[in-house]
């Protein structure tokens, strides 16, 4: 039933991250009202694989990463983890924004002709001086993905400690704007800035909602999923941020609103697999 759009399995490059922290991990879970999953907690590929069964998550998506900040998960750790289990799992190949040359090598070698969807940057977190989504200097990567037609993840929410004014849905509209043809998916949903956002993908259609574990019963959390379960429920994504939330405990959460069946899967299934075969149709197309 669900592609879950943002989860990191306990294995490869994502241990040497924040996330698998696991004592900050098990307090940031306890403050949703939520709990560790035992496969964060041990570690444990296997309990993972069972967990996303358990929850009837078919496909997650792996973000990778560039970030001075949280850690690096590498192309060739994700491809590993692709490899080792087909068909369970799509990734972003995360990029620094500011090393033009490694960025559109990336583009080219593992995603138009590798296994990877799309690409993700992290203005907030790739340096230690944060950056805004629009600064200039990415720009050439932005217009290189446009070029390809492939999805670009830009995570500019949630709670880095960073100025608020960095996590403004204003700075995404520009790119999206100055990219119309670029599609645009928001990790974390610009957090806190939920009513913000929700104006920019309204107006700009190149523009996915992504909010993942700010949707899940934090300030603000109904926003997202009223927008998402009317006017935007052809481009909102689900996602757990596992391990930062459980899974199991995110789909169960998501079923508990008692969502329309049909809206239920465009917006935590069939969405995400439009976007996700957005460069297998522009091949077809050449």
């Amino acid at each position: 039933m669900f592609c879950d759009f943002r989860l990191r399995p306990p294995v490869g490059d994502f241990l040497g991250t924040a996330q698998y922290n696991l004592e900050r991990n098990a307090r940031i879970a306890a403050s949703f009202g939520m709990y560790q999953a035992e496969s964060t907690a041990r570690l444990s590929m296997d309990l993972f694989l069972a967990e996303m069964d358990a929850a009837e998550i078919s496909l997650g998506v792996m973000p990778g990463r560039y970030s001075e900040v949280f850690g690096n998960v590498s192309c060739a750790s994700l491809r590993a983890i692709m490899a080792a289990y087909p068909g369970r799992f799509a990734a972003f190949a995360g990029v620094d924004p500011l090393d033009m040359p490694s960025a559109f090598e990336i583009i080219d070698s593992e995603v138009m002709s590798g296994p990877f969807a799309g690409i993700n940057i992290e203005p907030l977190t790739a340096h230690r001086a944060p950056l805004f989504a629009d600064d200039r200097r990415i720009y050439p990567i932005y217009e290189r993905a446009q070029e390809c037609a492939i999805p670009v993840m830009i995570m500019t929410g949630g709670i880095p400690d960073v100025p608020i004014d960095y996590t403004h849905p204003r700075h995404v509209e520009n790119v999206a704007v100055d990219f119309p043809s670029l599609t645009i998916i928001t990790p974390h949903g610009c957090w806190p800035h939920a009513r913000e956002l929700i104006r920019v993908c309204l107006l700009r259609e190149n523009v996915y909602l992504s909010p993942d574990i700010y949707s899940m019963g934090l300030p603000g959390y109904m926003d997202y999923i009223q927008a998402g379960t009317t006017f935007l429920q052809d481009r909102f994504l689900y996602g757990s941020a596992h391990p930062t939330l459980p899974m199991e405990g995110c789909a169960a959460f998501f079923r508990s609103l008692n969502i329309r069946e049909d809206v239920l899967r465009k917006i935590c299934r069939e969405n995400a697999l439009r976007v996700l075969n957005q460069k297998e149709e522009k091949a077809e197309r050449r």
